[in-house]
């Protein structure tokens, strides 16, 4: 199966990634992979990541929070969060979801400083609501 013909979940998901100001890059939290070639530029998505087969969450995939909450009470000074959908095969556990790619849609502005996880979470969810594929 090519690329182009692997099937894109119908969901909108949260992707978390911490931007480092040093080298002016985008990593993933844990695992450090740079992101930098899959960043959305305005209203238009990222290109879709490689391929990973096999993926499970915290081992192998592109990983992204189908919990809003989780999503939410993940952030902290110095990261980023994107609105992401994902395709191909998937494995979904405790609010994390690792698909094998994902594309980032749109950067959401979720502030870290004197606003509750669920104030963050709810920034979120309306950010998910009002998306809409182009």
């Amino acid at each position: 199966v090519s690329q182009q013909h692997i099937p894109v979940h119908p969901g909108v998901f949260v992707k978390i990634l911490n931007y480092d100001r040093k080298t002016k890059s985008y990593k993933a939290p844990f695992q450090g992979t740079s992101y930098d070639l899959y960043l959305p530029s305005g209203r238009t998505p990222g290109k879709w990541t490689t391929i990973r087969n096999q993926p499970y969450p915290c081992r192998c995939g592109w990983h992204v929070w189908s919990s809003m909450f989780q999503a939410a009470s993940n952030t902290w000074p110095g990261t980023v969060v994107f609105l992401a959908e994902g395709r191909g095969g998937y494995v979904e556990k405790g609010g994390k979801i690792a698909f094998q790619s994902i594309r980032l849609l749109r950067r959401v502005y979720v502030p870290r400083k004197n606003v509750s996880d669920v104030g963050r979470e709810l920034l979120i969810l309306e950010a998910v609501g009002n998306y809409k594929r182009p």
